[in-house]
């Protein structure tokens, strides 16, 4: 199954998902072909004024945050370069933050 392209875009949001946990990201390269994409983890701090556990979070750029390449596979996924087509995929489309507290 191929995933729904989302063209990349340099300033665009894109979420990282490991197991249940997520991480914003913003786009801040683009090849030109589209094929590689350049993300840098935003910050994020939970929002002072949520319920506790409520998982609401304020995302803010970060340009120290930490920077990393994904790639284009076969499949439609851009998976961060390095890994085997099922290794950590990029999601596009907006920034995410979640924290399962259940771990």
């Amino acid at each position: 199954m191929q995933a729904t392209q989302i063209k990349p875009i340099i300033g665009e949001g894109a979420t990282i998902s490991l197991c249940a946990d997520s991480h914003p990201q913003t786009i801040i390269e683009v090849s030109d072909d589209l094929k590689t994409v350049v993300v840098q983890e935003d910050k994020s701090t939970i929002d002072p004024t949520a319920p506790a556990y409520s998982n609401r979070w304020i995302i803010e750029r970060d340009p120290q945050g930490v920077i990393e390449v994904f790639t284009l596979r076969k499949n439609g996924r851009y998976v961060r370069k390095g890994e085997s087509i099922n290794g950590q995929a990029l999601t596009l489309g907006g920034r995410h933050k979640y924290y399962s507290y259940e771990f």
